[in-house]
């Protein structure tokens, strides 16, 4: 899983920071891209296939091989009918 961390402190709960960088938009796409890489995976088993149902995440869209927009809404929908990106409605 990828995602915003958060910092836990001496008192072991989990305060209102975030540790690194909040995992949105460019940084998501930083945060997925160095996963791939440190794993190997990519081109090992097939192509990258990423789901969101925001536009924020434009970046990481543009960079897969496989984009869905889920449940799109507004400017996610137009942006993937431009784009031809594969929309899914899970009502």
């Amino acid at each position: 899983m990828i995602g915003t961390g958060s910092v836990i402190g001496l008192d072991e709960r989990v305060h209102a920071k975030i540790l690194g960088e909040n995992c949105y938009g460019p940084a998501k796409l930083r945060m997925i891209a160095d996963w791939v890489e440190k794993s190997g995976l990519r081109g090992a088993h097939g192509d990258v296939r990423f789901y969101s149902d925001h536009v924020s995440d434009q970046p990481a869209f543009e960079w897969s091989d496989q984009p869905v927009a889920v449940n799109p809404h507004g400017k996610l929908r137009r942006l993937a009918e431009q784009r031809g990106w594969q929309i899914e409605d899970w009502g």
